[in-house]
């Protein structure tokens, strides 16, 4: 059994082609992911779901992900990857400054 057996992901990003990519490519290592397409259903989740890390998008209708990022701050300390498609120093302080582990830009290799 390797440390990612049975660990919990969960992504949240409005793009699906991207979520199946990120879902494989964990699945694969023995992580279960588990997914939302909107904010309003990766802060349920969230809640549901207790993830042991948290893949983010920013950039989503009608709650982004700075927003999704506070709240769960609010109440949790767990791990939040920010993946997105905002580049630029500004906004990777932003991300780390709101508590964000990591800011991956992308394109990116999986």
């Amino acid at each position: 059994m390797n440390y990612f057996t049975n660990k919990k992901i969960l992504v949240i990003d409005d793009d699906p082609n991207l979520v199946r990519l990120i879902e494989y490519t964990f699945s694969r290592a023995g992580v279960v992911v588990h997914k939302a397409v909107s904010g309003e259903e990766g802060l349920r989740q969230f809640y549901d779901r207790q993830p042991d890390l948290i893949i983010l998008d920013i950039m989503m209708p009608e709650m982004d992900g700075w927003e999704i990022c506070a709240r769960i701050r609010q109440v949790s300390d767990v791990p939040i990857i920010f993946l997105t498609a905002l580049d630029g120093e500004e906004n990777i302080v932003r991300g780390l400054d709101c508590g964000a582990v990591d800011y991956v830009v992308k394109p990116f290799g999986p």
